[in-house]
């Protein structure tokens, strides 16, 4: 289970990850294809490796330091 904390910089690193993602999709040119509503609630019922990623997130926030 994560705090609070962790959830915030979990929302904030996929979000700034996906803004990027889908600049550089658009500049493409070509059509983007978003997930359906229904991918998306499948994805939100799957488990996730949450303690794998903040291990890897705080390991690169301690070395900026």
């Amino acid at each position: 289970m994560s705090w609070p904390g962790q959830t915030a910089v979990k929302y904030a690193v996929f979000t700034e990850m996906n803004a990027r993602l889908q600049t550089i999709a658009i500049g493409l040119g070509g059509p983007i294809k978003y997930i359906s509503a229904e991918e998306a609630a499948a994805r939100a019922k799957a488990p996730s490796d949450f303690a794998r990623a903040w291990a890897i997130w705080k390991k690169r926030a301690l070395e900026k330091q």
